[in-house]
């Protein structure tokens, strides 16, 4: 008799914790898959993360499908990275008054202007590793500095989501403990390839060339409408002249016109995933950039 009223009470107690659990559990919508890596280990048990962003998409252009459509209006928080990059989301969600994070207007983040970068493709039709206005560069995603920030804001966010809940304060210890030896891991391993120069093919890399002080010499913007024979010729003049030693690439990007620049000269390339598509953590994405990174600027 004893015994069936201790597994009666056992019982309820753990009805009453998943109901209760269940009732906590909170919905979150990100934009990019880069931001997912920063938002995921944040979540507690029962949150769900959906991904607006789908692999072969670019993030200047958003056609959203209807199950994400729900899922932004039943989202207790959207993280977006900035009003401009997704622009078309963050107008939605301010006209609809949904729950918003917006990663560029955090405090304590690092905002770079980007040289030679814009999201307005009709506009860089003109220039190629040449002299452009300077504008907000949005790639925040891949500092590790900005990253805490985010972190730091969603976990204010958890708590007013999970009242209740006695664990985000240690959640968050452990995941920005995570991020510090991710970071000195890669300030290990960069630290004697910061002299070696290199170039970046479209400036979605800054924020991780800038913490890291790493010797970008120049980023390569190819003309919308093309590249003829004497730009061609310019453009490599430039990289020989620099001793530029590799050239990174957005691996979401078709590579053709860059492996065509460099036919020919000691010059490597090297893909990386800047966007976040192809990890499943953060640890595993953010260790494999490092890589990306050595892997190119090792020495020949």
């Amino acid at each position: 008799m004893h015994r069936r009223i201790v597994r009666k009470w056992l019982w309820l107690g753990v009805l009453i914790w998943l109901a209760s659990a269940t009732a906590q559990a909170a919905q979150w919508v990100v934009s990019l898959p880069a931001v997912a890596h920063w938002v995921r280990p944040m979540l507690m048990p029962g949150d769900t993360l959906t991904v607006l962003l789908q692999p072969g998409h670019s993030p200047h252009h958003w056609a959203l499908k209807p199950s994400q459509l729900k899922a932004l209006a039943r989202a207790d928080r959207i993280v977006l990275v900035s009003a401009a990059l997704e622009a078309p989301l963050y107008r939605w969600a301010r006209a609809q008054k949904r729950p918003l994070i917006v990663w560029d207007q955090l405090p304590g983040i690092t905002r770079l202007q980007g040289e030679g970068h814009t999201h307005d493709h009709a506009a860089s039709a003109h220039r190629a590793l040449e002299h452009a206005p300077q504008t907000f560069n949005p790639h925040l995603w891949l500092s590790p500095e900005n990253g805490r920030a985010l972190i730091q804001a969603v976990a204010q966010a958890q708590h007013a989501l999970h009242p209740q809940s006695t664990v985000v304060a240690q959640k968050t210890h452990v995941v920005l403990a995570r991020v510090t030896q991710l970071d000195r891991e890669a300030e290990t391993t960069l630290a004697p390839l910061r002299r070696v120069p290199y170039m970046v093919l479209h400036d979605a890399f800054a924020y991780f060339d800038h913490h890291y002080s790493l010797n970008k010499v120049g980023v390569i913007e190819p003309p919308a409408g093309g590249v003829g024979l004497k730009r061609l010729l310019a453009m490599r003049n430039r990289l020989q002249q620099a001793g530029v030693r590799c050239v990174l690439y957005p691996s979401h990007e078709n590579p053709k016109l860059l492996h065509t620049l460099v036919r020919g000269l000691a010059v490597r390339t090297q893909a990386v995933d800047v966007l976040g598509w192809q990890y499943k953590t953060l640890s595993g994405w953010f260790r494999a950039i490092v890589k990306g990174y050595a892997q190119c600027l090792r020495p020949s």
